[in-house]
């Protein structure tokens, strides 16, 4: 069928434009061939690590004075809420580390049958001094491990793992554990998170040396976040700053990061901007909660040792499982999605109403009166 004339003349410009970027694109290829073939090569011969970073609620936390005027303070002057808050904080103790327990006792079945090596560190074993390793093939092993030295807060030394020195220092042990040579990662990260934090303890409320008096005035009004209840811990874009570092300084890349807390997705393009170029897949719960032990790591597990890739096994259980899995570009897309949310509804029909608005103006105002004078009759 013969074309009509004007999609004949669109047709020419368009043609040449999708040769050229073929062109463009075969040029590329043909330049970056060497690097790209450089970075599979070096994927392909990175030792691969599982690496679970494990910041579970410890008994120096609950058991601490700290909980004990807290989850009083909440119960008697905390609200009709507040006891519900303090039975919560009281039942994390108990279950945050057996749930960081069960999934480091799936983690060691899995040593020997994951086609990888295996670092393990939670609080209870860093507070001892030590942490598990599993090299591939191998049984698991009882390794030293020495953090940051004590922090200046009490809070955070009873939860070291929330401190960014901790995961700093875990994927430097890690490194030396696994041995020379590129590594490619997949970090486990399993915490209390928030918007802003990727790393943080169930309390970061310091009411120790605080005045009855004001902690009372304080859960009754309810207006702010005064000092004493800042959050603690690791920021989401220090995490991403560690990361980066250990591309830097270990040539670690990280095929996969699950941030297994509440509210984990990235909440704002600066974060985005702060993803290293070593991390290839982020797993996230969005802005949802996360309850304690709904990842079934016996499964997540056994579906990376199935996978040829264990990656690939990795990503697509947290798929079933719920979980979000993206890349950087799904990730850009996602948060333009949130920050379209987060605009109050009454904005999007701002233009409409300014449109209404001039037309019912122009309708006030009638037709306009001509003023030059009638044209005089011949």
């Amino acid at each position: 069928m013969a074309s009509e004339p004007g999609s004949r003349i669109n047709a020419t410009p368009r043609g040449l434009c999708l040769l050229g970027l073929f062109a463009i694109g075969t040029i590329g290829i043909a330049l970056a061939g060497p690097q790209l073939g450089h970075a599979f090569a070096q994927v392909e011969s990175a030792e691969r690590v599982v690496i679970y970073y494990g910041n579970e609620t410890t008994p120096a936390a609950a058991g601490s004075r700290n909980y004990t005027l807290l989850l009083q303070a909440l119960r008697l002057d905390g609200g009709p809420d507040g006891p519900a808050i303090a039975d919560a904080i009281a039942d994390d103790a108990t279950i945050s580390p057996a749930v960081a327990g069960s999934e480091v006792d799936a983690l060691v079945r899995s040593c020997g049958r994951l086609h990888a090596d295996i670092a393990i560190f939670t609080n209870a074993m860093t507070m001892s001094g030590s942490f598990m390793f599993c090299r591939q093939g191998s049984g698991m092993a009882t390794l030293p491990f020495t953090g940051a030295p004590p922090a200046s807060d009490r809070i955070l030394n009873r939860t070291p793992l929330s401190r960014p020195e901790y995961l700093r220092a875990a994927l430097e042990r890690t490194a030396a554990a696994a041995g020379k040579g590129p590594i490619e990662a997949v970090l486990l990260v399993h915490s209390h998170g928030s918007v802003d934090m990727a790393l943080m303890p169930r309390v970061s409320a310091d009411v120790e040396d605080l005045d009855p008096s004001v902690l009372r005035r304080s859960l009754q009004l309810r207006r702010g976040t005064p000092d004493w209840a800042t959050l603690k811990g690791t920021t989401k874009l220090d995490l991403w700053g560690v990361l980066a570092d250990a591309s830097n300084d270990h040539g670690m890349r990280f095929a996969l990061v699950f941030r297994q807390a509440c509210e984990s997705g990235p909440a704002s393009l600066a974060e985005y901007a702060a993803i290293p170029e070593n991390v290839t897949w982020i797993a996230h719960t969005a802005m949802a909660d996360l309850p304690s032990g709904k990842i079934d790591y016996p499964a997540l597990l056994a579906a990376a040792a199935a996978a040829a890739d264990p990656v690939e096994g990795f990503v697509a259980n947290l798929h079933s499982q719920g979980i979000r899995v993206d890349g950087r570009s799904a990730l850009l897309v996602w948060l333009v999605l949130v920050y379209l949310w987060s605009i109050p509804t009454v904005l999007f029909f701002l233009p409409l109403a300014a449109w209404l608005c001039r037309l019912l103006f122009a309708c006030m105002s009638g037709p306009k009166r001509s003023t030059s004078s009638p044209p005089k009759p011949a």
